[in-house]
């Protein structure tokens, strides 16, 4: 019984130094590591779609990246997978955050069963396009 309490208090130690390690309490992030990998909560917890997305920064206010999507309802108008790259740049105070433009590219494929008139019928689409945007990054 002894040896499992000083098992668990030393677990505790090693658990709080690790977790202390990962907490940055600066005024800038670290830098020092240039990508960041993303997964979109807001569109899953919306529509059960799930998107992650990759963003490799080239400098403090670039960055090139990606979007995977994955939907279990081809019919949706997201389709059941999707794929875009994007180029990003930033226009804040802040290096990697604040205001951004965008291009990208975006490829979708789903199902169609049904037409606009309601007849069954049973096929794949995909589309492709190309655009710009824009948000902000805190």
């Amino acid at each position: 019984l002894e040896n499992t309490n000083i098992m668990k208090k030393g677990l505790l130690v090693v658990l709080f130094l690790l977790g202390a390690k990962m907490v940055s309490a600066q005024a800038y992030s670290n830098f020092d590591k240039n990508q960041e990998v993303k997964f979109n909560i807001g569109m899953f917890l919306a529509t059960t779609s799930a998107e992650f997305g990759y963003e490799y920064f080239l400098g403090d206010d670039t960055s090139v990246g990606a979007i995977l999507h994955f939907d279990g309802d081809g019919e949706d108008y997201n389709g059941s997978f999707g794929f875009g790259p994007n180029f990003r740049a930033y226009f804040g105070d802040m290096p990697r955050s604040g205001a951004f433009a965008e291009a990208f590219g975006l490829y979708i494929k789903g199902e169609k069963k049904y037409n606009e008139m309601g007849s069954r019928i049973i096929g794949d689409y995909s589309n492709v396009a190309l655009g710009l945007g824009g948000g902000y990054k805190w």
